[in-house]
């Protein structure tokens, strides 16, 4: 088992759900659309709910209802449906999670708890209010603290009259508590100890024991579930778990049936299409595509179509349990046994869509409000980026007016000539979604989940594109990638996104694709037609304060620093200057930047590095020494940075990529001529991290969401930080270009097609450049490597620094002659007797 110094995860209590997430602003390309046997899946699911809920013996299933629900998501069913069915959901919380029929009011159904969750997560809820309680916070109270023992971290039933739990209770929590705002350590901690030597998981520890010293039983469900558990809480921040996760993989791999079925636990050892859905699920998500292939093979042929159902007609498109299954519904129908079809077809369904739960997502296109449908006005043409900063979500597709009240349509200057501004789609709304799980460039921004793509995270590298592996063009360079980028505008000075045949400006995209053309030099022209289109007052309430969907002083952290910086560095000084003082009302006294919004604080390492550079280059010099020592305290062990914030006294081992890169700019930001802010060897040590995660080719990983493989997102934002020290990039930068494709696009990952988002964060890189090494008078860098020495800096409210920090070793070793010397000469004054005792006590 790992110890809890290995493992740290952010507690954020206010990080609203991500869409982050994405579906949400920050949604990866879209994944794969749903095939039809997945389709055909989820037309049959829906015709077995009854005012969107499943129905049990003698009341609605509500844990099956949820289990429908995900499938439904996964397979990208009717969006009414899925509404219906959270709904339902949510007005029966009490009669599923407690206290339902037990006598105390406040008793509480660990398992049921956990899961509403976790469904309310990926239905993009507001987790803290769902069916009139915060699910969060309901789960947090069923976790055992220390004072159990070694049952510290358990989730345990209340006032129930015994504590019915097992390690699928267990991963539901930690995969709910991980996607909304942070699971605790010691919760995960207790799942690794029913993991045994051998690699599985057991089911049910009422034995107070470990794995190995209960000498468990393999439960194949049971390991599915744990080891997407855990998958989840590493891509939301937990280190130290990859041993875990393998040995995991392996043995489920390990226990395939030739066939292609998995058989489930004690009871169910037999092959079936739930645990071989389940497990299937799994290993797409760990990246063992040929047996989750293979899985999926199995399940189709258990599928009622409409050539093979015969007398069961009436139910093409579900799943049978097993081959016995399916040929009695054949002979004879499934009226008398259809619980049995309603339980197997939702699990069955995710070997055709393979979604794991670290990304299930679904954002409701049309939610219910009870707002009137709001007419949105957007001055001339609006711009986006990948992420939406809004946290609302519109009741339906807004109708837009392109001009400013009062004016005539703009005038915007693009990249070939003057261009009249034209209508433009409104703004993506902010969501709460799911996040994805392949870090990028800026790795979990406060969960600012936008209905198209994720903000901080890219895609999963088999969501993300469909198409066969893409040849690289021999001496392709950042130019053609600028192209390629430039094509995508459209008026010249803007993204778009297509959700349900209704188009968005991306305007976290549109932002991020500016500041990366400014860093690369690129396309001047295009870079003032989007920071115009950007400093204009409808495109900066859209972007930064969430209109029309927000409350009124809503403010987003995040976007406030990054609009802030791309105008500032556009000459757009006045917009910029303003923004920059909301910016700076928006930093607390201990130095956190947040953001003020109707779904709570979703601000995070991110943007807390984004608004330090924002501040210093705004000249902010009080917000932004505030905002570095917020920033230095949620330092890693490590020296690298997480995704989000955590309790400082908890102290990370380990974080990721894209946050230690962006955090290293910040960092080590300075006005020209002004001397650094953090301590150099705060800097010096996340650069360390840096490097010592780069392999042998020059790239960089970002771990399970990509399989291992180079990740372009990854290797591009370490990059970027080299550069901004000073550092050759040398070999990346040759990686890089050799994944240029045809279209001067680069992929996720190396072989795959153009994306957008890693185009946008590997121009920068190639170009050699970045925030700190532009020509610019407001941004320099503060230090350069080699790094000077330095005198250790008080750490009191800043990260710890490794001894190597301390001072120059002469002092250190002089200081060792001396206790050498002087114990010499106690020595002499001493019996060896006396000295033999002393130093044992020692």
């Amino acid at each position: 088992m790992r110890t809890s110094a290995r493992r740290w995860i952010t507690a954020v209590l206010a990080a609203a759900l991500t869409l982050a997430p994405v579906l949400s602003a920050h949604a990866s390309p879209a994944r794969a659309a749903a095939t039809p046997e997945a389709s055909a899946a989820a037309t049959w699911m829906a015709g077995q709910l009854v005012d969107g809920a499943i129905p049990g013996f003698a009341n609605p299933d509500w844990g099956l209802t949820i289990d429908t629900e995900w499938a439904l998501i996964a397979t990208e069913a009717d969006p009414a449906v899925i509404r219906s069915v959270v709904k339902a959901v949510s007005e029966h919380v009490p009669d599923y999670a407690g206290p339902g029929w037990y006598p105390d009011p406040d008793a509480r159904i660990a398992g049921a708890t956990a899961k509403i969750l976790l469904a309310a997560v990926t239905a993009g809820q507001d987790y803290r209010d769902f069916g009139g309680r915060n699910m969060r916070q309901e789960t947090l109270n069923l976790i055992a603290g220390p004072d159990a023992g070694v049952e510290d971290g358990r989730l345990r039933d209340f006032g129930t009259g015994n504590d019915d739990t097992n390690i699928f209770s267990q991963s539901l929590a930690v995969m709910g508590l991980a996607r909304a705002g942070g699971v605790p350590e010691n919760a995960v901690n207790f799942l690794i100890r029913q993991q045994c030597s051998d690699g599985y998981f057991r089911m049910f520890y009422n034995d107070r024991l470990t794995c190995d010293e209960a000498k468990g039983a393999p439960d194949g469900d049971g390991t599915a579930m744990a080891v997407q558990a855990l998958m989840t809480a590493q891509n939301y921040g937990i280190g130290g778990v990859d041993d875990e996760i393998l040995k995991g993989l392996t043995y489920l791999t390990s226990v395939q049936k030739p066939d292609g079925s998995f058989g489930g636990g004690v009871t169910t050892e037999g092959a079936n299409a739930n645990s071989t859905g389940l497990i299937a699920q799994t290993l797409a998500g760990g990246g063992r595509t040929a047996a989750a292939d293979k899985a999926k093979e199995w399940v189709s042929g258990l599928q009622l179509t409409a050539g093979n159902a015969g007398a069961a007609a009436a139910h093409v498109g579900a799943i049978a349990y097993n081959p016995d299954s399916l040929v009695d519904a054949q002979t004879n129908g499934i009226d008398l046994g259809i619980d049995q079809w309603r339980r197997a077809t939702p699990q069955a369904v995710f070997a055709l869509a393979p979604v794991p739960f670290a990304d299930l997502s679904w954002t409701d296109p049309n939610p219910p409000t009870e707002d009137p449908t709001p007419t949105v006005t957007v001055t001339a043409t609006v711009t986006a980026t990948s992420t939406v900063t809004t946290t609302g979500r519109p009741t339906s597709t807004p109708t837009v007016t392109k001009t400013l009240p009062g004016k005539a349509p703009t005038t915007i200057v693009g990249p070939t000539g003057v261009r009249t501004s034209m209508q433009v789609p409104p703004p993506l709304p902010r969501a709460t979604t799911t996040r994805t799980r392949t870090v990028v460039v800026v790795p979990t921004v406060p969960a600012l989940p936008r209905p198209t793509t994720a903000i901080t995270a890219t895609p999963s590298p088999t969501t993300a594109t469909t198409q066969p592996s893409t040849p690289a063009v021999v001496g392709a360079d950042s130019d053609d990638t600028a192209a390629y980028l430039q094509k995508r505008l459209t008026g010249g000075n803007h993204l778009e996104v297509d959700r349900d045949g209704e188009k968005y400006v991306d305007y976290d995209a549109t932002v991020d694709l500016g500041l990366a053309l400014r860093q690369a030099g690129k396309l001047p022209g295009t870079v003032g037609a989007i920071a115009s289109l950007m400093s204009q007052p409808d495109a900066v309430a859209a972007y930064a304060h969430g209109v029309p969907y927000e409350q009124p002083n809503a403010r987003y952290a995040g976007p406030l620093a990054k609009l802030t910086l791309l105008l500032t560095l556009s000459t757009k000084d006045a917009v910029g200057n303003d923004l920059a003082g909301e910016l700076a009302q928006r930093t607390q006294p201990d130095g956190r930047i947040t953001d003020e919004s109707k779904s709570g604080d979703q601000s995070n390492i991110s943007s807390q590095a984004y608004g330090v550079l924002a501040l210093v280059a705004s000249g902010r010099a009080e917000e932004a020494k505030r905002a570095v020592d917020a920033l230095l305290r949620q330092q890693c062990g490590d020296g690298s940075f997480p995704a989000q914030f955590g309790p400082a006294e908890q102290r990370c081992q380990t974080g990721d990529i894209a946050s230690t890169a962006i955090a290293v700019q910040a960092l080590n930001a300075v006005r020209p001529g002004s001397e650094p802010t953090a301590p150099t060897t705060t800097v010096r040590k996340a650069v360390k991290a840096l490097t010592d995660r780069q392999d042998a080719d020059g790239a960089w990983k970002s771990g399970w969401q990509q399989d291992g493989q180079p990740s372009i997102p990854a290797t591009s934002a370490a990059m970027v930080a080299l550069r901004s020290v000073g550092m050759e990039t040398g070999d990346a930068n040759t990686r890089l270009k050799s994944s240029i494709v045809a279209d001067g696009g680069l992929p996720i990952r190396p072989g795959g097609a153009s994306d957008q988002a890693a185009s946008t964060a590997a121009l920068p890189a190639m170009a050699g450049t970045s925030l700190l090494t532009i020509d610019t008078d407001v941004l320099a860098r503060g230090v350069t490597a080699p790094f000077p020495e330095e005198k250790a800096p008080d750490t009191t409210n800043q990260a710890a620094v490794s001894d190597s920090d301390l001072g120059p070793w002469p002092l250190w070793a002089g200081f060792a002659i001396l206790l050498v010397i002087g114990g010499a000469a106690l020595g002499w004054l001493m019996t060896r007797r006396s000295s033999a005792r002393r130093a044992a006590g020692r």
